[in-house]
């Protein structure tokens, strides 16, 4: 999603690919003073509206970063850009 010329990224669809609990989550960014999120409105095909809660891309990283990697999907784990995440913990 693009608004006002920033990228924004669904948080939701980023924790499910990553197996993790989207509300968790939420409540994590909430609480980061660096963290920017928004709640966006988008709407389907069918023409049915939402919310979105959305990360700006200069959050994302810092974001990622903060994830325990034991709490990730296995199959998304062996991805080669968890690997030193991974060996940090």
């Amino acid at each position: 999603m693009t608004a006002d010329g920033k990228v924004w990224v669904s948080l939701r669809r980023c924790c499910e690919n990553l197996g993790l609990d989207v509300e968790n989550q939420r409540k994590k960014l909430r609480a980061k003073a660096w963290a920017v999120a928004v709640e966006n409105t988008a709407t389907d095909p069918d023409g049915k509206t939402y919310t979105v809660t959305c990360v700006d891309l200069d959050t994302l990283p810092g974001w990622l970063f903060s994830i325990d990697p034991r709490k990730v999907k296995e199959e998304v784990i062996h991805f080669s850009a968890w690997r030193p995440i991974r060996c940090a913990v």
